[in-house]
């Protein structure tokens, strides 16, 4: 999210703009819209030391897209207080449409998997944009029809999530085992 003051400032931005509320872990995601899931996701001003480089020059990367929870994304870009409402299954179909690295492969912020975690542009999802502010609740009902629309989807995603958390834990084992072998540990 950027700025973790900002960040929450606008979670809470959103929470009342919706009537949403706060999900029980951050492994959920952000908020709870009516019984689903939303992931919020703040682009802010550039800065450099912590000053606007131009005054409402805003910022394209949105941060850290956790595609694998299958949920909305939801994203408040602050130079155009411009709030955008993304799909999970459009989530995903943003990722997959992607060009591959000169290597041949795709990877993720962070990580090999970009369902994982991916960087996004905002100029790839203006589609996506509320224009007023108070058909955001009616955006998100749609969004969540949609996704709900393609439990095969949401079942893969599921999977990769669980085979991601096999994989981290069998990567720590391994490690720690061979850092015993080495008496590193």
């Amino acid at each position: 999210m950027g700025n973790k003051k900002q960040g929450k400032e606008i979670e809470d931005r959103f929470r009342t703009v919706t009537g949403a509320t706060e999900t029980d872990s951050n492994a959920a995601g952000d908020a709870n819209f009516e019984g689903d899931h939303v992931e919020i996701k703040y682009v802010g001003l550039k800065k450099k030391d912590d000053k606007p480089v131009v005054p409402h020059r805003c910022s394209d990367t949105i941060n850290q897209v956790r595609a694998v929870k299958y949920i909305t994304v939801v994203v408040f870009q602050e130079a155009t207080q411009s709030w955008y409402v993304i799909p999970a299954p459009d989530v995903l179909l943003l990722i997959a449409k992607r060009e591959p690295r000169l290597s041949g492969a795709k990877r993720g912020q962070h990580t090999e998997n970009p369902y994982e975690s991916v960087t996004l542009r905002v100029k790839d999802i203006r589609e996506y944009r509320v224009v007023n502010h108070a058909d955001l609740p009616d955006r998100l009902r749609l969004a969540a029809k949609k996704a709900k629309g393609y439990p095969k989807l949401r079942g893969v995603m599921t999977n990769i999530l669980n085979e991601s958390a096999k994989l981290a834990k069998r990567s720590d084992y391994l490690v720690k085992q061979e850092l015993k072998q080495c008496k590193i540990l």
